[in-house]
């Protein structure tokens, strides 16, 4: 019961939180590509440069354009959103650039994933916002180089082999020209943490966690319990706000409550944590005095 209940207020949570921000575009995910250069020209010629990396802000929650058993195509749908290059000398400074090295999206910008029996590779087109220019970048290798598996989305591996790389710059205000060639080493895929709870969106059951210090009830009751965070990311706190937002439900489903004093939900929350193993007794008996003296304190619930 109290993974469905977490499940329930998880979704309630995360759009209370959609419903105060504007609705764009976001960076769910950040994929850093790095390896060594063997080549650079035009802007960069002359310069001590063995190393890169290039970091991309995708959104995943777009839909490809389009997609079939070999390649997965995101063309003009918002699914780049951000783009670092930096380079790196023989002693791991970064090299000083005629560029920026940060750039925004244009919506027009595409993105391929790519995979069949003889190769793979990863292409894209990164159109500056703006209309400044834009990075033509791709990554190849042979089959089995780049991804641990393709279907249903591509997973990539995180030290890809026989992988290559190259780019190809052309900014318009400053104007700048450059390509790049190399070999790429290490793939590194980073999830945001929006509610800075440790738990990485991806594996986060409660990405907008409530994160008081102590255990609140009815937003004023100090329990004096810690709010300790469970395996799947979720508060004591968001426990007992799932009982809530099921409860809350309940009218809707043509459930009428006729009840005072806490819920059978909420009574429960305190045993599960226990057995669960994240709360001790002590702490369970001091959260159900605390339920049930916020329930009395502030009248009917």
């Amino acid at each position: 019961m109290i993974k469905k209940n977490i499940a329930y207020a998880s979704a309630v949570l995360s759009m209370l939180a959609l419903s105060s921000t504007a609705e764009a575009q976001e960076v769910t995910r950040t994929i850093e590509f790095s390896g060594q250069v063997s080549g650079v020209y035009e802007a960069l010629s002359g310069k001590d440069i063995t190393e890169f990396q290039i970091t991309l802000g995708v959104d995943d929650t777009v839909t490809p354009s389009s997609s079939s058993s070999t390649s997965i195509n995101h063309s003009s749908n918002g699914y780049l959103q951000t783009l670092d290059l930096v380079f790196f000398d023989s002693q791991g400074v970064e090299v000083e650039q005629p560029f920026d090295s940060s750039y925004e999206s244009a919506p027009y910008s595409s993105l391929t994933y790519y995979a069949d029996t003889n190769n793979e590779y990863i292409s894209f087109n990164f159109e500056i916002a703006g209309g400044d220019g834009h990075f033509s970048i791709s990554f190849s290798a042979p089959v089995g180089g780049l991804f641990s598996s393709f279907s249903p989305e591509p997973m990539l591996l995180a030290e890809p082999t026989q992988a290559q790389f190259s780019s190809h710059l052309d900014l318009y205000s400053p104007y700048a020209h450059d390509d790049a060639y190399g070999s790429l080493l290490s793939v590194n895929t980073i999830y945001p943490d929006d509610d800075e709870d440790g738990y990485p969106n991806n594996v986060d059951a409660c990405p907008v966690s409530i994160m008081d210090e102590t255990v609140l009830f009815d937003g004023w009751y100090d329990s004096g319990v810690t709010n300790h965070m469970d395996d799947s990311g979720c508060s004591i706190t968001d426990h007992y706000a799932a009982c809530e937002a099921e409860e809350q439900e309940a009218p809707r489903r043509g459930i009428r409550s006729v009840r005072s004093g806490p819920s059978s939900c909420e009574k429960a929350v305190s045993y599960d944590l226990v057995a669960d193993g994240v709360i001790s007794y002590a702490e369970a008996r001091a959260l159900r005095e605390a339920l049930y003296e916020s329930s009395t304190s502030s009248g009917l619930r």
